[in-house]
């Protein structure tokens, strides 16, 4: 018997759609492993090859989850973390052979996911200053006693802007704003200069933190107009006096 054209359009629908979803269910990831072990949850997610694809390990007691990503083949891919599905901290991304190509910071601003830091990699292990968006904190000495000067230094890794560098210190909320009580110091502002340092006289035994924004900048008159543009990066640096 002769195939009406409506059941031959039919056939061959059905037949498209086998065939688009038998490709993409070549290379899908089965999820088959779920256990809870010391109120952490655990899900792994396997390649059809058996090598692990995911691990996802939730914290129930502060809501935390850190992924681990593999490649198909087995290495390791990517590491980091999360809170309410917004990214925090430190990921790390990993060429096949091993090597960190990229590495990120990130800070909850505003209850939403905010790339502080980024840093790209090159093949030989040096960073990658023109990619990459990032400051370096040292000081002058690792036990600060009462009375002494603790100094520190502010590097940026690399200017966006190439025009200055501002650095604003008060305290933040957890969401990296600032708090309602808190006075705003403009501390260093200098153009065409990105390594600066700021001297702190040690007054408060224990403890001590200080905090705020490192601002890389530019301004410039366009149209008669005032224009400033900025990129902005949290810091939160801890020391101890004795």
């Amino acid at each position: 018997e002769t195939v009406s054209k409506h059941k031959m359009r039919n056939i061959i629908y059905l037949l498209s759609l086998a065939i688009i979803f038998g490709c993409q269910n070549k290379n899908t990831e089965i999820n088959i492993d779920h256990e809870i072990i010391d109120s952490i949850q655990i899900n792994n997610e396997y390649f059809e090859n058996g090598n692990i694809s995911l691990i996802k390990e939730y914290n129930l007691s502060t809501g935390i989850t850190e992924y681990a990503k593999y490649y198909e083949s087995g290495e390791l891919e990517r590491t980091g973390a999360a809170k309410d599905s917004i990214r925090i901290g430190e990921w790390h991304n990993y060429s096949k052979k091993g090597e960190l190509t990229l590495w990120q910071q990130y800070v909850n601003y505003k209850n939403s996911k905010y790339l502080n830091q980024i840093i790209y990699y090159n093949e030989d292990g040096s960073v990658n200053e023109s990619n990459s968006s990032y400051y370096d904190i040292k000081s002058n000495m690792d036990t600060v006693l009462l009375g002494d000067t603790l100094v520190m230094n502010f590097r940026l890794g690399n200017s966006v802007y190439k025009k200055g560098l501002m650095i604003l210190l008060g305290e933040l909320n957890t969401d990296n704003t600032w708090k309602n009580e808190s006075t705003i110091d403009t501390l260093l502002n200098n153009d065409y200069y990105f390594d600066l340092n700021l001297n702190l006289v040690a007054k408060d035994l224990g403890d001590n933190l200080i905090q705020g924004q490192i601002i890389d900048y530019t301004s410039y008159i366009e149209d008669d107009k005032l224009i400033y543009e900025q990129r902005v990066m949290f810091f939160s640096e801890e020391y101890f006096v004795e």
